[in-house]
């Protein structure tokens, strides 16, 4: 059986001086990173959100969907959970077992700390 995978979707719009904080927390999880992919989902940032996701593809699977002001972040997911947060939540790390388990039973999702059906 092949391991599930998940989706960990952030949005911004140019809060690249936080982003670089809340992805590298992203990093720092328990769960091994080839369980979940990261959709950075910009919505038309013009300051340097892009060179700060850049700086993250060698340790995450990170796509960034760059489109102005549509709210189509959580479409793009095709996995069984997806866990979405916003540029300046950091504190991945410590919930991320917790949301984990909780999502493992399909009617549940999680969206920002907090997590419900």
């Amino acid at each position: 059986m092949s391991a599930s995978r998940g989706s960990v979707i952030v949005t911004t719009y140019n809060r690249a001086e936080l982003l670089g904080y809340t992805l590298a927390s992203v990093t720092r999880q328990t769960l091994p990173v080839d369980r979940f992919e990261v959709l950075m989902c910009d919505d038309g940032s013009t300051d340097d959100t892009a060179a700060v996701v850049d700086r993250f593809q060698d340790r995450l699977d990170i796509t960034r969907l760059f489109h102005e002001h549509d709210g189509f972040g959580a479409s793009r997911s095709r996995n069984e959970f997806y866990l979405r947060y916003h540029d300046d939540f950091a504190d991945l790390p410590a919930r991320w077992v917790m949301l984990w388990t909780a999502t493992s039973r399909p009617a549940w999702r999680c969206r920002g700390p907090t997590t419900g059906c």
